[in-house]
C-alpha cells in the first residue's frame, strides 16, 4: 500500500496515536507484520485539524510534505501567560489586555507577516544540548531555545471578543515549515505590552491537503483508508515536475545521476515521473553538470 491519507486530528490524541491506529488498521487488512507509517507535521494533543499521513515508500516524501504552507485557525486569549503559552500549564493573569484592539492589532499585525526570527517556546520540541526544550522545561530549568528565521504569509483577525481576563480572538494564520502558532500569539501581544496564552488550534490545510477532505480519525478503518488513500504525489503540491524515458527512468531507480546538460533548470526539488505517469521520487538538479540527481526514491529497480 503506498500513498498520502488526509486525517483530521481531534484534541485529545496525540500524532502517533494517529500513525497507529492507520498501521494497526493496515496491518490488519493486508494481513502483513509490517508497513511503514509516518506522518508529516506534529500537531500537538491540544490541537486538532489535517495532519498529513504517508504509506509505505511514500514515508520518503514526508519531509517534503512537511514542507508545505500551512494554514491555522488559532485562538489567543491576552491578558493571561503561562509556560507552555498554551492551556497544557496552568495560565496566570497579567495586565496590559486593555491595549488589544481590533485598531491595535490591525496595526501590529503586519509586523509579522513575511520572513521573522522567531524564539520557539520552551514546551517544544526543539533541542538544547541534544535534549528535548520540553523535557527540561518540565524538570523546572530554565529554556532558552535560539531564534529562527520562519515565514508568515497571512496573518488575520477574524474576530475579537470579551474574556475572562481580556479579549479573546481568533486568527487566520498562513505560515511555512518551522513556525509556532503560540509564539506568534506571544509576540503579538508582548508589542502590545501584555501576554497571551492559545486557548485552541486547528490546523486546516498542509500543503494540498485540507480540512474539508480529511478523514476523521474515528473512521480510520482498513476499508476508509484504502478508499481515501491520495496517490504520493499528493505529497509534493506544486512542486515542478521533470518526466524522463526508458533509460533515464531506469538510472533513476538504481540511484543514478541522470544527465541533463542542455537543461538551464533552477535549483531545487522536482517530482520525477516516468513516461507512463508514475511518480519515480524526487530529484534536485546538480548547480555544475545540470545532472538530475536522485533525492527520494519511490519505485524500486525493475528485475531485469
Amino acid at each position: 500500500m503506498l500513498g498520502v491519507l488526509n486525517v483530521y486530528k481531534p484534541a485529545g490524541p496525540t500524532s502517533r496515536d494517529v500513525v497507529g491506529r492507520v498501521h494497526a488498521a493496515v496491518r490488519r487488512g493486508l494481513g502483513v507484520k509490517k508497513i511503514k507509517v509516518g506522518h508529516a507535521g506534529t500537531l500537538d494533543p491540544l490541537a486538532e485539524g489535517v495532519l498529513g499521513v504517508c504509506l509505505g515508500r511514500a514515508t520518503r516524501l514526508i519531509e517534503y510534505l512537511q514542507d508545505g504552507r500551512k494554514e491555522y485557525r488559532a485562538t489567543f486569549a491576552f491578558g493571561v501567560t503561562s509556560d507552555s503559552l498554551d492551556n497544557e500549564t496552568e495560565p496566570r493573569p497579567v495586565g496590559g489586555s486593555e491595549n488589544v484592539t481590533e485598531t491595535s492589532l490591525a496595526a501590529t499585525l503586519p509586523n509579522f507577516i513575511g520572513t521573522i526570527a522567531q524564539v520557539p517556546p520552551a514546551f517544544s520540541a526543539v533541542r538544547i544540548d541534544g535534549q528535548r526544550a520540553f523535557d527540561l522545561a518540565r524538570q523546572g530549568r530554565d529554556v532558552a531555545p535560539e531564534p529562527r528565521p520562519v515565514v508568515v504569509d497571512r496573518f488575520e483577525l477574524d474576530r475579537l471578543e470579551p474574556g475572562e481576563h481580556g479579549p479573546v480572538g481568533t486568527f487566520t494564520i498562513t505560515c511555512g515549515a518551522g513556525t509556532y502558532v503560540r509564539s506568534l500569539g506571544r509576540d503579538v501581544a508582548a508589542a502590545l505590552g501584555t501576554a497571551a496564552v492559545m486557548t485552541a488550534l486547528t490546523r486546516t490545510r498542509v500543503g494540498p491537503l485540507k480540512l474539508e477532505d480529511a478523514v476523521p480519525f474515528a473512521d480510520l478503518t482498513f476499508e476508509t483508508v484504502a478508499a481515501r488513500l491520495l496517490p504520493p504525489e499528493s505529497a509534493l503540491g506544486d512542486m515542478p515536475r521533470v518526466t524522463l524515458d526508458g533509460p533515464e527512468s531506469d538510472a533513476f531507480r538504481h540511484g543514478s545521476f541522470v544527465p541533463r546538460p542542455h537543461t538551464d533548470a533552477p535549483p531545487g526539488p522536482r517530482a520525477v515521473f516516468a513516461a507512463d505517469g508514475k511518480l519515480l521520487g524526487v530529484g534536485r538538479f546538480d548547480p555544475v553538470s545540470g545532472a538530475l540527481r536522485p533525492r527520494a526514491v519511490l519505485e524500486p529497480p525493475r528485475s531485469p
